[in-house]
């Protein structure tokens, strides 16, 4: 794991191999192999660049917290069949060394159902951009760092729980990767 210097953001790039996959072959179908997430804490930029999300799944399952699993895939032509085989990557999880850091995240009003987005505001002690998932509740976080509320299921009983998490990675051997910090509130009619 080979990140960019905001610790978060990497590269792959997928090739044609032999069977054994130790060497790279000229003979394949044309067109590019297509990366893929099937599921990890990971959000794909474009083509070739993903960045690490954590999301509901949470950041204390050892077993899956660090991995990404996606999937590279390719159709074929004429000559040469289709193809389609999973990468695991695993990340580093949680970084131990460098500058210990701490979340600094208030808490959050109760809201109304049907009130307008929620800016989130927290801040990491080590002035590194803080990030955010929903853990339960009818919300979604917006790419500027709001929470917007989504459609309460018909059925729901209120108030309606909604609990978001604070997060923030670290940079390997500088900033320890911060506790995730939790913040719940309810929707009332």
């Amino acid at each position: 794991f080979l990140p960019e210097e905001d610790g978060l953001t990497f590269h792959l790039n997928a090739c044609f191999t032999d069977s054994l996959r130790r060497n790279r072959v000229e003979g394949h179908a044309a067109g590019d192999i297509r990366l893929e997430k099937i599921c990890g804490p990971v959000e794909q930029v474009d083509d070739t660049t993903f960045t690490v999300r954590f999301y509901r799944m949470g950041m204390y399952n050892p077993r899956r917290t660090s991995d990404i699993w996606l999937l590279a895939s390719h159709p074929g032509d004429k000559h040469y069949k289709g193809a389609v085989q999973q990468v695991n990557l695993r990340i580093p999880y949680r970084l131990t060394e460098g500058k210990r850091q701490h979340i600094l995240f208030q808490g959050l009003e109760d809201v109304k159902a049907g009130s307008a987005p929620l800016p989130l505001k927290a801040v990491s002690d080590c002035g590194l951009p803080v990030y955010y998932y929903v853990k339960e509740g009818p919300a979604r976080i917006t790419a500027n760092n709001t929470l917007e509320f989504t459609p309460i299921p018909p059925r729901s009983r209120f108030p309606v729980k909604v609990t978001v998490v604070a997060w923030q990675y670290g940079l390997k051997g500088k900033v320890q990767t911060a506790e995730p910090v939790e913040r719940s509130f309810y929707i009332y009619k």
